[in-house]
């Protein structure tokens, strides 16, 4: 069976495309839920014997994870409403940029746009063969040709924004279940960024569509298709104002496209690094002293005039003697080093003591003794 191809192809080869698309996307549904629960249960087995073998991984990192494989169960399972949602929030936006509510059906519909350039575009090449005249005749095969070929690549564009949207949506869809793993969390990252770009990629189509379709509703289309005299300028005019908004429909969705930023679900790490147990510091011990131990202190200065034998070490001792009458001595000031030295000189000094010196040491104690009883 023979059947015609008109310019309204075009929208049945978009319609073919995301009728295709839309029954993939159960499929690619079941696919992304089963990596979800593999990738869910490994993330969570790790985590698990990590903080069984090393005591340091926290149950607030657990929590935070499980409210991230939450959230990506959500998104997948929620994911038709998500995508109509974000195209009909900016066919709205774009709607209400231009004024006009109902441009969103160009876009869905890009038979409409070729429909404003197919006849015009027709009715030159008829002028043209019909015209015995060379001159005006190639100026109206031109002419034709032109327009018929700009607004063809303008409802082609159309297609493929369209089309890419779901596309790079379907992608996405199969690459969220890998958020779940900590070494592949970017990729839930750039997949929610690839939908945002194509949505606002969509969403500036749509607008310079819908600028373009009220400019040419202004050059009152129709009469050129029933004139009887050629009149070149609207034929012009119509011509580069369609390849303007051709460029425009080019060029803007990418830079658009690009001022969406990534996003970052880390959050949900750096929350769970956040929540950690504060240790309070050790209160440092203060040793205090008081009279009786200046008597002992004085006591186990050795006298120059006690022992000759002594003389020589005297100054050695008082220099070594500790003092003890200072305020407080914090014990977590004292350095490693420096405990050392003064233990092994201690050890040295109290080896060459006489027994004259230890009497006078008992004589200072019992008499410390005897003050503070009393």
């Amino acid at each position: 069976m023979n059947v015609a191809i008109d310019p309204g192809v075009v929208t049945l080869i978009q319609s073919t495309f995301l009728e295709h698309i839309n029954v993939a996307f159960s499929t690619a549904t079941r696919y992304a839920f089963n990596l979800l629960y593999l990738f869910a249960a490994l993330e969570l087995t790790v985590l698990g014997l990590a903080w069984a073998l090393q005591r340091d991984t926290g149950w607030s990192k657990i929590f935070f994870k499980i409210i991230k494989i939450g959230l990506i169960f959500f998104i997948i399972q929620n994911y038709s409403w998500l995508l109509n949602t974000i195209v009909s929030s900016f066919a709205k936006l774009a709607g209400i940029v231009i004024n006009n509510d109902n441009v969103a059906q160009y876009v869905f519909n890009p038979a409409k746009i070729w429909k404003y350039g197919y006849d015009i575009g027709i009715y030159f090449l008829q002028l043209a063969f019909n015209n015995t005249i060379l001159g005006p005749t190639m100026i109206q095969i031109c002419l034709g040709m032109g327009i018929l070929l700009v607004f063809g690549l303008l409802g082609i564009q159309m297609i493929v924004q369209m089309v890419s949207f779901y596309l790079v949506s379907f992608g996405a869809l199969i690459f969220l279940p890998f958020g779940a793993l900590s070494a592949s969390s970017n990729m839930l990252d750039k997949a929610v960024q690839s939908v945002l770009q194509a949505g606002a990629r969509l969403m500036t189509l749509i607008i310079i569509i819908g600028i373009a379709v009220t400019t040419w509703d202004g050059f009152q289309l129709a009469d050129l298709t029933t004139a009887t005299d050629f009149n070149i300028n609207q034929a012009l005019g119509l011509f580069f104002t369609a390849l303007l908004f051709l460029c425009l429909a080019f060029y803007l969705p990418k830079i658009v496209g690009q001022v969406v930023g990534g996003l970052s679900s880390s959050i949900l790490e750096s929350n769970a690094q956040a929540v950690t147990i504060v240790r309070e510091p050790a209160t440092p011990t203060m040793v205090t002293t008081g009279g009786g131990m200046a008597n002992i202190q004085a006591a186990s200065t050795i006298a120059p005039g006690s022992n000759p034998a002594y003389e020589g070490i005297s100054s050695t001792a008082s220099a070594a003697t500790i003092p003890a009458t200072t305020a407080g001595i914090t014990t977590s000031g004292i350095d490693s080093q420096t405990t050392k030295d003064a233990l092994s000189q201690a050890s040295r000094i109290s080896k060459s003591i006489s027994d004259g010196t230890v009497k006078k040491i008992k004589e200072a104690v019992v008499q410390a003794m005897k003050e503070k009883t009393t």
